[in-house]
């Protein structure tokens, strides 16, 4: 289940929490707005942890901004580990930590352009309550070379789709094929089961899934910035860049 963008003019505020809160047991909800997002949080406090469980995917400036934390140096330069980790605690605290209530949303998924992109998840066994990882994101330089520009356009979606695709299919709960939304192409498949054994013997299951699915969304999101065509890519790029991303995988 993924929300994404913004809502068409009319509509209201709450639209996404109103249709979040129809699909009752949703299983895994991938968030991609900025739009409404008390609203959304709101609806997931109502779900069933057992059967809804949600990741916020979200970009550095957003995620700042949302958090009224500045970015040293401005927002080209990319925001540093310290500070995505300062604007993640806060935004918790701000939207989804409440004392008493369940915290709906334990994942956030940062992407921050070329810069390295960051996956914080709730932890209460770790100082400070938050486990931090740093995934590094491919070079296009040597890609581009001679293509003249990339085209970033829908590498945002791109992320979000590969995201919510991997991390469906490393569900114990949702067979490959089940649903036409979550197919795979079989060298992804492939490539995606390969590297989450070797993430969770480092970093367990929980962590493993979710780094191996923001890595395919991220491979996604940089394999779409080659072709002029927005969100459109060539799966033996992606696998190329997924095993470039999770090579680069580090905990903070």
């Amino acid at each position: 289940f993924v929300i994404m963008g913004s809502m068409p003019p009319g509509l209201p505020e709450d639209y996404y929490g109103q249709v979040l809160g129809a699909a009752q047991g949703a299983g895994r909800v991938v968030v991609d707005t900025v739009v409404g997002v008390p609203h959304i949080i709101s609806a997931l406090r109502r779900t069933d942890p057992a059967k809804t469980d949600a990741v916020f995917k979200v970009n550095a400036a957003e995620l700042c901004r949302m958090a009224d934390v500045a970015v040293a140096g401005g927002e080209a330069d990319g925001a540093d580990a310290s500070t995505v980790r300062r604007a993640a605690s806060a935004f918790l605290a701000k939207h989804v930590g409440k004392t008493g209530e369940r915290c709906p949303v334990k994942n956030l998924c940062v992407t921050d352009g070329r810069h390295a992109a960051y996956l914080v998840h709730v932890d209460d066994s770790v100082e400070g309550g938050l486990a931090m990882y740093r995934l590094g994101v491919p070079d296009l330089s040597s890609h581009a070379r001679g293509r003249g520009r990339l085209y970033p356009i829908g590498a945002g979606d791109s992320v979000a789709a590969g995201l919510a695709a991997g991390w469906t299919h490393l569900s114990s709960s949702v067979k490959q094929g089940e649903n036409l939304a979550i197919q795979l192409d079989g060298a992804v498949i492939e490539a995606l089961d390969r590297v989450v054994g070797g993430l969770t013997k480092v970093h367990g299951e929980e962590a493993a899934h979710l780094l191996a699915s923001f890595a395919l969304g991220l491979a996604c999101g940089s394999a779409s910035c080659l072709e002029e065509e927005n969100s459109v890519f060539k799966v033996h790029i992606v696998v190329e860049m997924l095993s470039m991303v999770v090579d680069d995988v580090t905990k903070l």
